[in-house]
């Protein structure tokens, strides 16, 4: 069928498990810090989309979709404003 519309607070990224690909979304996210306009997020529930050839996903890859969601939906930060992969003193030095 037709996929459905779906509104999400980020694209986290793909996932390949069992040679099924899944679309990895930030379902929910909510604001841990704004400094000076710069917003930073955490995941508050991470969904799965499959993708592909894998509509009706496999059971060895479901299992191992939920345990990546479920990694990802506590703890998981993200940003479109500020690289939270570059140290500060690294983005304080050369911004």
């Amino acid at each position: 069928g037709k996929p459905r519309p779906q509104a999400c607070a980020a694209v986290l990224g793909c996932l390949t498990a069992h040679q099924e690909s899944f679309l990895l979304l930030a379902a929910e996210a909510t604001l841990a810090a704004d400094a000076d306009g710069q917003r930073i997020f955490e995941v508050a529930r991470c969904e799965a989309l499959p993708f592909g050839s894998a509509t009706d996903p496999s059971g060895e890859a479901a299992s191992a979709v939920a345990g990546v969601t479920q990694l990802l939906g506590k703890g998981f930060y993200f940003s479109s404003d500020l690289d939270l992969t570059r140290r500060l003193q690294l983005r304080l030095a050369n911004p």
